[in-house]
């Protein structure tokens, strides 16, 4: 190793936000229109329409921060150790207590929309707690593991001549390359519910917009439009019907294996 290399680096965000404000202010629209609609509704109650106001400004609220946030997000190194901005919270390990830095490729990255990372960097500290590194993934870093590697010989190099691999540590590394045959449930749970969701509040802004909701006063606008295409079926029915098919599904495979 060279005795001038560098150890300091900087892994900024890149991208912009344009385009993620542009995708949340459609959503946001169909959101209020939805909201004057319920509220507006002399048969349903005045804290349905509340509650319904309250849930979309808490949701969008956390999008815009999370999007507001973004730009900031970043990882560091330096002789002293790695520095992990995220969006809410920064995490700064010093190089004797890393355990590992490793590229992680889990096979949730199967499921990922196209664009998004598949490969990532993350680091093992002393406590055994994995972390992944901003920006250092195979999206926005297009020599992911020569930066990984980059990483490893600054964290050789400041670590010092006490530091020791810690058994349990290691093991936990070495288990987490294995394990990665599987998708964890949970993860399964989150994305599919999310995704439900987020169709069913497309498709539920469509018929607003479109006007196949009824309006005050109008006849029953039957089976299909009042139940099976009523916003509470859409966005609560859908996410846990959806969730449900993928639990059962990835059940029966596992058990298969």
């Amino acid at each position: 190793m060279a005795d001038g290399m560098n150890p300091r680096r900087e892994y900024p965000f890149t991208g912009s936000t344009g385009a993620l404000w542009i995708g949340l202010a459609p959503l946001v629209l169909g959101a209020a229109a939805l909201v004057r609609d319920i509220a507006t509704d002399d048969g349903v109650p005045a804290a349905v329409a509340l509650a319904v106001g309250a849930f979309f400004v808490a949701l969008f609220g956390l999008a815009a921060t999370l999007v507001v946030r973004t730009p900031g997000v970043t990882t560091r190194c330096d002789e002293h150790g790695v520095t992990a901005r995220a969006a809410f919270g920064t995490r700064t390990t010093a190089w004797p207590d890393v355990q590992g830095i490793e590229v992680d490729a889990p096979p949730s990255g199967q499921i990922a929309a196209e664009g998004t990372p598949r490969r990532f960097a993350v680091v093992y500290d002393a406590t055994g707690r994995r972390y992944s590194l901003p920006n250092l993934d195979d999206r926005r870093c297009a020599a992911l593991d020569h930066e990984v590697d980059h990483l490893r010989a600054v964290w050789q190099r400041h670590r010092g001549a006490d530091w020791q691999p810690l058994t349990e540590v290691q093991d936990r590394i070495t288990r987490r390359r294995h394990v990665n045959a599987r998708v964890g449930l949970a993860l399964i749970v989150f994305v599919t519910a999310m995704s439900a969701f987020v169709v069913g509040l497309v498709l539920c802004v469509g018929l607003l917009i479109g006007g196949a909701y009824p309006q005050i006063g109008d006849p029953d606008p039957g089976f299909v439009v009042g139940t099976l295409l009523h916003p509470a079926a859409l966005m609560g029915g859908l996410p846990v019907l959806a969730t449900a098919v993928a639990v059962t599904i990835t059940l029966l495979r596992r058990r298969s294996h």
